[in-house]
């Protein structure tokens, strides 16, 4: 009875991960460059919120002096560093008359320090149209150019793409670089992939732009301004719509981030991000909890079915039925976004999956406050 009911699970969970694959993620590989940009849009405010980023705030700064795009201020919120950020920035403003900085020294109670920064950041900015990032990132030379490209008259909200950079180190954080960039071309593919097909939930804040006006209209960060994360993808949950959203994926308009070298690190960072999905709308939290389940279903099915000592031929089809067509589509996605990830790297990252799941999932449930650094 018990292998009946795997059986069963296995049929139901390939099938979800097919559907997904087949007719949602597969969106991503016909999506263009927007061929009809807004020509409403005079110039773009980059905020950025740093703290203690003395090591990355000099190759930041020197790429955005370097940007194509003519007409843009960068606007930096310094928030409580403890290091020589405000030297540096205090020098970057006196070379360039773009660059602007609010060096925030106390918070406010009632608000997380890091929207508290960005709300400081965004109150001063001249343009309408806004692009965040953060300090360890590094965008090339025709970034904001290429997200002003990415309005239309319509568009309020361009959700952008940010790969984590491949380092070389110890072994096992080799391991942990692969895993992460892994889960960061996953959750790339879903967010990316649900606002082609109209359902937009969430963004990362290293590529996110926006215009001022929604900011406003919501209230700053509205009714979710205390929790520990959620600047990015919980503003972009409540804000986005099938009309007001669009996508821009294109090598240059990408921005490179500096991963997390060490498993505790990660944790903490992760823990973080996904503690603030429970405030996703119940459309949302249903769509993805179903794709979530059937990645761990398949598995538990499988081990079931091994341990049962079921044919391994058998499992075998079960196994190549789900893995072929993911990797041929995630290969073409790779692709499309130009990322660095090594999909013949699939089934070992996929795997680990099933762990991140369990372990990050009950951590984000009972740790309830997580700082921002």
């Amino acid at each position: 009875m018990l292998d009946e009911i795997a059986y069963l699970i296995l049929y139901i969970s390939i099938f979800v991960q097919l559907f997904f694959a087949l007719f949602i993620f597969s969106r991503i590989l016909f999506h263009n460059k927007n061929n009809a940009p807004s020509k409403t849009i005079t110039g773009i405010s980059v905020i950025i919120a740093c703290r203690n980023e003395e090591e990355n705030l000099p190759k930041l700064l020197d790429v955005l002096r370097n940007q194509s795009y003519p007409s843009f201020e960068v606007i930096i919120a310094n928030d409580r560093s403890t290091d020589q950020s405000k030297t540096l920035l205090e020098e970057a403003c006196l070379l360039d008359n773009r660059f602007k900085f609010i060096n925030i020294e106390e918070t406010l109670s009632g608000i997380h320090p890091k929207k508290y920064a960005l709300s400081q950041a965004t109150a001063q900015a001249q343009f309408e149209t806004l692009l965040f990032t953060d300090a360890d990132c590094l965008p090339g030379e025709n970034w904001i150019l290429e997200i002003a490209e990415s309005y239309s008259p319509n568009t309020e909200i361009v959700l952008g793409y940010s790969p984590y950079q491949k380092t070389d180190s110890l072994k096992i954080n080799s391991l942990l670089n692969l895993f992460i960039r892994h889960e960061t071309f996953y959750t790339g593919i879903q967010y990316l992939s649900f606002a082609l097909t109209g359902m937009p939930y969430m963004a990362v804040g290293r590529n996110l732009s926006y215009k001022k006006s929604v900011f406003e209209r919501n209230g700053g960060y509205g009714k979710h301004k205390q929790v520990s994360g959620g600047d990015d993808d919980l503003f972009v949950n409540q804000q986005a719509t099938r009309t007001n959203t669009n996508i821009v994926i294109n090598k240059e308009s990408q921005v490179i981030s500096v991963p997390e070298t060490t498993w505790k690190g990660w944790f903490w960072q992760k823990t973080r991000h996904l503690s603030v999905g429970k405030h996703y709308k119940n459309r949302d939290i249903a769509l993805l909890g179903i794709l979530n389940l059937s990645h761990i279903c398949f598995y538990l099915a499988l081990g079931h079915l091994w341990l049962t000592q079921a044919e391994s031929l058998v499992l075998f089809k079960f196994y190549t039925l789900r893995f072929i067509p993911l990797c041929f589509v995630f290969g073409l996605i790779k692709k499309k976004l130009s990322d660095n990830f090594n999909i013949y790297l699939f089934p070992v990252t996929d795997f680990l999956y099933l762990c991140y799941y369990i372990v990050i999932g009950v951590a984000s449930i009972f740790i309830k406050r997580i700082k921002w650094k």
